[in-house]
């Protein structure tokens, strides 16, 4: 073997070791998206097939009337925060609220939806962003229970006001989610039921 072909398997091994450290891991999630009407979220009717995902027993929290500001006031299931992302923001644990909640400030930034160290199988809620070009949702990130991404999601507005849900169809834990935009809330939120703490197993 000569040195051309020696140094051309060195080089290919390290890039195959290179890949397999910094290759994203791969899941089996599937999404949901759907017009709504208005502020009329109700998965039953805007996306039955997001309902059968979600399976029973789930909860759902509606944001209509909200005023609190305190990211962890919602739900002993889920926190929300506001963090810096793609269009400014800010890192705070407060989000907006006035009927429903975003990013913290001018409603840009990361919108951070954490389960508090569970996971669920299903989530969902009502996307609204503002009715002009400046409002849009320019990625939705998923993340495990061991803070891996396990799905990145581009450009999932459907309309001013959409359903937008995912759920793991091969076993994934989904345990935080980012909503990455510009002028955007969400109006509702539902998760599959949310009992699935992280006790390692025997």
């Amino acid at each position: 073997m000569n040195k051309f072909q020696n140094r051309h398997l060195i080089t290919a091994a390290a890039v195959a070791v290179l890949l397999a450290v910094s290759a994203p891991a791969s899941a089996a999630l599937s999404t949901y998206t759907q017009s709504m009407f208005g502020f009329s979220y109700d998965s039953d009717t805007v996306s039955p097939a997001f309902n059968t995902a979600l399976g029973s027993g789930y909860t759902h929290i509606s944001f209509s009337g909200a005023t609190n500001t305190n990211g962890a006031s919602y739900s002993p299931d889920v926190t929300f925060s506001t963090r810096v992302g793609a269009f400014g923001g800010s890192n705070t644990s407060s989000v907006n609220a006035s009927n429903e909640i975003g990013p913290s400030g001018s409603w840009d930034g990361i919108l951070n939806i954490d389960f508090n160290g569970a996971y669920v199988s299903a989530v969902g809620f009502g996307l609204v962003v503002g009715g002009s070009a400046a409002g849009t949702i320019s990625s939705i990130r998923v993340f495990d229970d061991t803070t891996a991404l396990i799905g990145t999601f581009n450009n999932q507005l459907v309309d001013t006001f959409s359903l937008w849900g995912v759920a793991a169809s091969a076993g994934e834990r989904i345990a935080r989610l980012e909503l990455d935009g510009q002028f955007f809330a969400i109006q509702d939120i539902e998760f599959s039921a949310n009992a699935h703490n992280n006790v390692p197993e025997p």
